[in-house]
């Protein structure tokens, strides 16, 4: 049926509780090769093309080629800007300047993050040098959820030499961690001894969040 009132007009199909309705696609070979379907039975829509499911939008999100795990729904999508806190594990804080921003996209539980920060002061930090995240780190098998980020750390007016700096995430946080690696294989976690009031820190790669 289609109906008019004011302010919009709809086109409605009524089916029984525990039926469809749907818009079907046919031709000489296939009366229904392709469709957009409603189930009233499982409150889920499939749109199908050659006469397969391609897409499915139910209450866990969105599901691809008749896949409906819950695990494997999409079920969120963001983008944006994080302005970072940056404090000492301990005590204390960095304050940035000029470039103080990241940007970030959420995409199901995998979030995309990159930018530079400018550290221009210190005050009284203490401790490792923590970057908030966006989003929180979330919990895996395993500990598969631990991961790394790329860094490019200059001026940061340290006395101690620094390589191999990447930024670390672990689980169940909502910040990363510098840390460098040497040649060795000793590491040292970046913090106010090696840190000064100020830095360029480049950042950019991906992290997951909870399921």
């Amino acid at each position: 049926t289609a109906s008019g009132a004011t302010g919009g007009t709809g086109i409605s199909l009524i089916s029984g509780n525990n039926t469809w309705g749907a818009i079907l696609f046919g031709d000489s070979d296939d009366d229904d090769i392709g469709y957009i379907k409603y189930a009233h039975n499982g409150d889920y829509m499939r749109f199908g093309t050659g006469a397969g499911i391609r897409f499915r939008i139910d209450a866990d999100g969105v599901k691809f080629n008749g896949d409906t795990a819950a695990t494997n729904a999409l079920d969120d999508y963001e983008e944006g800007y994080h302005t970072p806190t940056i404090v000492g594990s301990t005590s204390g804080s960095w304050t940035t300047a000029t470039y103080t921003t990241l940007t970030y996209t959420k995409i199901g539980r995998v979030v995309h993050i990159g930018g530079y920060l400018n550290i221009s002061s210190e005050s009284s930090p203490s401790g490792t040098m923590r970057i908030s995240l966006p989003v929180a780190v979330g919990s895996f098998t395993h500990d598969s959820g631990n991961n790394s980020l790329s860094v490019s750390l200059r001026g940061h007016n340290g006395s101690t030499a620094l390589y191999n700096v990447t930024a670390a995430v672990s689980e169940g946080t909502s910040y990363m961690e510098l840390i460098a690696v040497a040649g060795t294989g000793s590491h040292t976690w970046i913090g106010d001894g090696q840190i000064d009031g100020s830095a360029n820190i480049r950042i950019g790669g991906h992290y997951f969040t909870a399921w």
